[in-house]
């Protein structure tokens, strides 16, 4: 049958119900007769166990499909062509040729079928009539039987994948599509009714193994079974909710979580009495030989001590003999230094005491020149001052005198010529008052010239009494050193 939608066929119908719709028709396909398309979906619509049942439905627009309720949603299912892809035969030389391949892995996948201890030896038409009705499907049918046969051999565990994501990128994880796939594989209806009854199932011997320690009194008793050593712990825990059954005990949910929280404590109080007296051991023992440790180092300490003390007194000794012989050298260069300051401040005295007396005489020597300078400058601008005083008055009487000369001559003289003799006799005169301007101009610049000499003079003077005040102050400290 091919599967449109969903991988699960049939997960809600019991088997009962569709053995007998299926039986003839596998049947008829098994001897390779005619079988319309519409077969088998006609039966399931006319037969009543499954046609009333709340997990089946008819498509309203075909006839040759059926609907499933599951428990994420229905899902149809087309039975075209579900004999048809089964009847396809194994070729012969097909098999042959890939049997004799050089690759391990392909021989195994087409091996041909081993002859049986005792059956006559096949001919070489005999794989050829052997191949002939070996169809897929009987070899399908073949290889489930022999996995079925094997499982049942064997304690197998199913895992069940969920794909955490639909764009296949690692460190994704959709809870909506995990949780529909977990619906669709009806994990969560299994986990619902397995809760609803006893979802943890263990044999005593486990049993007694994981939980003796809630009972150890019973598990040391050599009379009692597994049987009856699990069920005196469950009446030790105070646990309801459990049965036990022939080779098991059965568990409701939490029940197990509750018995596993009371053997951790009890494993927990037993690591800590454990511990207590670990801890209490191992404190004697690290406290004698701390104690051993320190009296060695008492003995130690005492030793360094003593020793350390003699070398002290020692070199006390060598320290007082070398502070003699210094202290004396110390004296000694003290006594030297004493000496020697003494007659360097004499030479300096003396040295103070002459230059004292010569920049006294320098200093009355320039008082001298100064004074003679003073005084020259003094009358010297005295006599300039008069002068030019004099020479200004003189210019003003002789300019207002011309002025009152030109005015008379203005006034009297009306004619061209007369005009013209006075005009040159004032130019005269005119030139004559510029050259004593020019006279008077030039005693000024001397006498401006002879100023700043003796400014000049001056300055030197008092430069040379600085000087001499700056050594006299440089000979009395070098004499209070």
């Amino acid at each position: 049958m091919i599967e449109r939608n969903s991988r699960h066929l049939f997960n809600r119908l019991s088997c009962k119900q569709l053995k007998a719709l299926t039986r003839s028709t596998l049947v008829r396909a098994s001897t390779s007769l005619p079988l319309p398309l519409q077969d088998l979906a006609e039966r399931l619509y006319q037969t009543p166990s499954v046609k009333d049942s709340q997990r089946f439905q008819k498509p309203k627009l075909s006839q040759t499909a059926f609907t499933i309720q599951h428990y994420a949603g229905p899902v149809t299912y087309q039975t075209e062509n579900f004999l048809d892809k089964n009847k396809d035969f194994v070729v012969a030389e097909h098999q042959q040729l890939l049997e004799a391949s050089s690759r391990s892995f392909v021989q195994e996948l087409f091996a041909s079928e081993q002859v049986p201890e005792g059956a006559d030896t096949p001919t070489k038409a005999a794989p050829r009539a052997a191949f002939k009705f070996n169809s897929v499907g009987s070899q399908f049918k073949k290889q489930l039987g022999e996995l079925m046969s094997q499982l049942h051999t064997m304690e197998p565990h199913y895992v069940r994948c969920v794909k955490p994501n639909g764009l296949n990128k690692p460190g994704l994880f959709g809870n909506s599509d995990a949780l529909h796939q977990l619906r669709c594989g009806g994990v969560l209806e299994a986990v619902r009714i397995s809760c609803a009854g006893f979802p943890n199932k263990r044999p005593f011997p486990d049993f007694v193994d994981h939980f003796w320690s809630l009972a150890p009194q019973l598990y040391h008793m050599p009379d009692l079974d597994d049987r009856q050593i699990a069920e005196g712990i469950l009446k030790q825990s105070g646990l309801e909710g459990y049965q036990l059954g022939t080779s098991k005990v059965f568990l409701r949910a939490g029940q197990m979580a509750l018995l596993d929280k009371q053997r951790t404590d009890k494993l927990s109080k037993a690591a800590v009495q454990l511990q207590r007296h670990a801890r209490g051991f191992l404190g004697r023992l690290h406290f004698r030989q701390s104690k051993q440790a320190v009296v060695r180092m008492q003995a130690w300490a005492r030793g360094m001590l003593a020793r350390k003390e003699a070398r002290a007194l020692r070199q006390e000794k060598a320290a007082t003999t070398i502070q003699t012989a210094y202290r004396r050298h110390k004296m000694r260069q003290q006594y030297q230094a004493v000496v020697h300051t003494i007659t360097h401040l004499q030479a300096l005295w003396r040295g103070y005491s002459a230059r004292k007396a010569f920049a006294e005489m320098q200093r009355q020597r320039a008082a001298l020149v100064i004074q003679s300078n003073w005084r020259g400058t003094t009358c010297r601008s005295d006599f300039q001052a008069l002068r030019e005083a004099a020479v200004l008055v003189q210019g003003a009487f002789r300019c207002k005198q011309a002025v009152c000369e030109l005015r008379q001559l203005k006034s009297e003289a009306r004619e061209a010529s007369k005009l013209l003799e006075d005009k040159k006799a004032l130019e005269a005169k005119l030139r004559e008052v510029q050259g004593t301007l020019e006279l008077v101009q030039g005693q000024r610049n001397e006498l401006r010239q002879e100023l700043k000499e003796l400014k000049a003079a001056l300055a030197q003077a008092g430069e040379a009494q600085q000087a001499v005040a700056s050594e006299r102050k440089a000979a009395v400290a070098a004499v209070r050193e």
